[in-house]
């Protein structure tokens, strides 16, 4: 709301919510649609303004598939700004086929624009930003109505939504549509099937998994265990992406390990700890380093592997780590949507949270 409040137009149609609630719905989506009736009802009334013919006889519900007609088909072109013939191309294709619609082309196109000047005039939801240039007033409207349009013709299938799960662009589209929906069980579970296909083929990457399943099981915690699959894969991602361990990280992680109970591993932490000089000197510090430090990580790490089962170098490559950025962002993502205001039953909410982060043939 803060973000909003920001723009002089979305604050205005705060002011118009609230005159009319007094109060704000606490669902994201629930907000913009009471924000766009009050723009699409009211506020052109309460101006005073007069509205074209071909317009006035839209109804409200005809006027939201049409503005989501332009933004979705915009938005999925990458099209944030679009010329004036776009946008009145998309007009004509919609009111062509409403009844007692005149076919005849010339009449056609003149509807469309006195059409596309009604929307600028009267609401504020498209607007001129240069000469024959249009967007919509701001992109919050435009991923609203797209959000809407898959809500409105996905008849519950959405593959053509859950492709873009890896983009961040779409991310507010993915957001709002759990939002609209009455029942958001097919849209998350659609989500959760395309996040766990990312790395459903890369062998490494689910091996990577694995252990992740593997580690999670070994530690005795009151957390759930996807909570601490989560866990095991943030840490072991961040050592993956960063490659190489400093020697601070390397002495605090040694420090770390030592609280382990295992009589041998605080034996050869011991012998690490004792390996490093003195900090007094930091030149000689730094010299050791760069002549031992390598052949010191790798024994200490040898030791996390054999008694902790942590410290693999996964010796990714750099698609690799990249579609492993991906799912982990989509999993984020996956957990946002499912725990914002939407509507999902309890056994589907169970069954994504109980395979999340899991190598691909468990979360069958």
């Amino acid at each position: 709301m803060r973000e909003l409040a920001t723009n002089p137009l979305l604050l205005t149609l705060l002011c118009l919510v609230f005159e009319e609630q007094a109060g704000f719905p606490a669902n994201r989506s629930e907000l913009y649609k009471e924000g766009v009736d009050v723009l699409l009802k009211k506020w052109d009334v309460k101006r005073n303004i007069r509205r074209e013919q071909v317009y006035k006889q839209l109804s409200l519900q005809r006027k939201e598939d049409l503005l989501s007609q332009v933004a979705f088909t915009a938005f999925v072109g990458s099209e944030y700004f679009f010329k004036q013939k776009f946008v009145e191309e998309q007009i004509r294709d919609y009111i062509r086929n409403l009844p007692n619609a005149n076919d005849d082309p010339e009449a056609l196109q003149l509807d469309s624009e006195a059409v596309l000047k009604s929307i600028e005039a009267q609401h504020g939801l498209l607007v001129e930003r240069a000469r024959g240039i249009y967007s919509f007033s701001h992109l919050t409207f435009q991923e609203y109505f797209t959000a809407r349009q898959f809500k409105e013709k996905s008849e519950g299938e959405f593959s053509d939504l859950v492709c873009h799960i890896t983009e961040e662009r779409w991310q507010e589209i993915f957001y709002l549509t759990v939002g609209m929906l009455k029942n958001a069980n097919k849209l998350l579970q659609a989500m959760k099937l395309q996040i766990d296909s990312l790395l459903a083929q890369d062998e490494k990457l689910q091996q990577f998994l694995t252990w992740v399943e593997q580690k999670s099981r070994s530690v005795d915690a009151p957390y759930k265990p996807a909570a601490i699959r989560a866990f095991y894969l943030a840490r072991a991602r961040d050592l993956a992406l960063d490659l190489a361990l400093d020697l601070a990280r390397a002495r605090d992680l040694a420090l770390a390990l030592a609280h382990h109970r295992d009589p041998e591993l605080q034996r050869k932490l011991q012998q690490f700890k004792e390996q490093l000089p003195s900090t007094d000197n930091w030149e000689d510090y730094k010299q050791w380093w760069r002549t031992n430090g390598q052949a010191w990580i790798e024994q200490l790490r040898t030791a996390m592997i054999q008694h902790c089962n942590i410290g693999h170098d996964w010796h990714f490559t750099e698609a690799q780590k990249e579609l492993l950025q991906q799912y982990y962002n989509a999993n984020i993502l996956l957990v946002d949507c499912l725990n914002s205001d939407c509507y999902v039953s309890r056994e589907v909410r169970e069954e994504i949270e109980a395979t999340l982060l899991l190598p691909y043939d468990r979360t069958r």
